[in-house]
């Protein structure tokens, strides 16, 4: 997530938020001229997923990610939900 903002601001991209799948997201053109678009979670996003498990009232939910440290989630994972760490 870090990596995503900082890739934003380097190449000036505007930051949207899709309503229909709860993300941000942008496009840039890179030095070589080629268009990417980049979509990742945010504590906005992260708490819509986590009211859509509420909201269907699901006895708990896991989630990874690979390599991508994601501190602003831990906050809201905590006062939405009771944590217990299974090993």
């Amino acid at each position: 997530m870090q990596e995503a903002f900082r890739r934003a601001v380097r190449y000036g991209a505007a930051i949207h938020y899709d309503t229909r799948t709860q993300s941000p997201y942008y496009r840039y053109t890179d030095e070589r001229g080629r268009m990417h678009e980049v979509w990742f979670e945010d504590a906005r996003s992260a708490q819509a997923k986590f009211d859509l498990v509420k909201s269907y009232r699901l006895r708990g939910l896991s989630y990874w990610v690979l390599g991508y440290p994601f501190p602003q989630n831990w906050r809201p994972l905590e006062d939405n939900f009771r944590i217990r760490k299974l090993t």
